[in-house]
């Protein structure tokens, strides 16, 4: 097993430490492009730096990646171990969008073999809180892939730090933050882009970590890859412009934006270029819980108050039912558990909760932005 779950050896390994937040996550490659590519996935988020000799500090987490030119001889070992049986349960897959296979547990290791939209094998080693992953010589790193890899950890330490997963666009309007929380197609992508358009910053498009303290719901960001349907682009008029030219196939997720899989994709140096500014956040107090209810037959949006306790077991929903990610990886699940208790409790001592408002909306035309500023600028701060 040792052998597989090593880079080659003859090849020169390069390191990177990224930083974020306080957590270390170190990161050893094969191919010196790697920082580069480490950089613009998470570099608005965190510090990305060379490493060279010992790091004084230990990292939270180690990520290897690297090509085998033994790829295919490594994928039928692991094909024929039989997986332990806690492992039966797992979830077939490793996000929506990727196609994957688990290939069992077995020593202490999880090891599952993407094939679709990367060819690769990652393997989970928690005793020593560490991440490879490897793919066939010749082939080019899947950049998505080895950004969940590191954020992985961010998410891990978060749960130690008392902070939960919500499946939520974030974004600082005016001043104020807002969580947009809804199940898919909800419109919570659609609303978060139409703010940016008018100026709004983004902490996360998808996800984010939040927590309670005192009287303040935080959030914070776990980086990840914006992305964007057909649908929304074309009903966003900034967007609709700045993305024209991006075709199936154009450019790559490290020089982006590009389209792939359905949708528009793109990392915050990407999104920077689109709207002409840099966007991306790291932290910010939540004030507002916002419920958008999409539906093309809506030509006159209509802003509805929420009780601010039913607001809150809305997003408690949300966070015990709708998890943004896979479940499976089996490193400290049972810390997300005690953060997902106490952040509850939190909501039931806490004497100031975010205002809540359900938004229905239609097209961009069916938007009132008189009365959207006014209630981001009356929310309490």
């Amino acid at each position: 097993m040792a052998q597989t779950l090593t880079l080659d050896p003859r090849q020169r390994l390069h390191g990177w430490r990224v930083r974020g937040d306080g957590v270390f996550i170190d990161v050893q490659a094969d191919r010196r492009d790697a920082g580069r590519l480490l950089a613009h996935a998470l570099g608005a988020h965190t510090e990305v730096t060379p490493t060279h000799g010992q790091a004084d500090d230990a990292p939270a987490w180690t990520v290897r990646l690297g090509a085998r030119e033994d790829y295919d001889a490594i994928l039928v070992r692991l094909r024929a171990r039989e997986p332990e049986p806690e492992a039966e349960d797992l979830a077939p897959y490793w996000r929506g969008d990727f196609q994957s296979l688990r290939l069992g547990q077995s020593q202490g290791v999880q090891a599952v073999a993407h094939i679709d939209p990367f060819v690769g094998v990652t393997l989970f080693e928690p005793s020593t809180k560490s991440l490879t992953y490897l793919f066939p010589a010749g082939a080019d790193v899947y950049l998505p892939h080895l950004e969940h890899l590191v954020t992985h950890g961010l998410r891990v330490e978060g749960w130690r730090r008392g902070r939960v997963d919500v499946h939520a666009a974030f974004v600082r309007y005016r001043g104020k933050g807002a969580a947009i929380i809804g199940p898919k197609r909800a419109g919570k992508t659609s609303l978060a882009m139409h703010l940016l358009a008018r100026g709004a910053q983004l902490l996360g498009s998808d996800m984010a970590q939040v927590r309670g303290r005192d009287g303040r719901l935080e959030a914070f960001s776990i980086p990840h890859m914006c992305r964007i349907t057909r649908e929304t682009v074309w009903d966003n008029g900034w967007l609709n412009t700045a993305l024209a030219d991006v075709g199936e196939g154009a450019a790559s997720h490290a020089e982006g934006p590009l389209f792939s899989h359905g949708k528009y994709e793109l990392y915050d140096p990407s999104m920077d270029r689109v709207f002409q500014r840099a966007v991306a956040l790291a932290s910010m107090d939540v004030n507002a819980l916002i419920f958008p209810r999409f539906d093309t037959a809506v030509d006159r949006q209509a802003l509805i108050p929420v009780p601010p306790e039913e607001g809150i077991a809305r997003l408690l929903g949300s966070i015990r039912h709708d998890r943004p990610l896979a479940d499976w990886l089996g490193f400290d699940l049972e810390r997300r558990a005690l953060a997902e208790v106490e952040f509850e409790a939190w909501t039931r001592t806490s004497t100031r909760l975010p205002q809540c408002f359900e938004l229905r909306f239609g097209r961009e035309a069916s938007l009132i932005w008189e009365e959207i500023d006014a209630t981001f600028d009356g929310l309490l701060g």
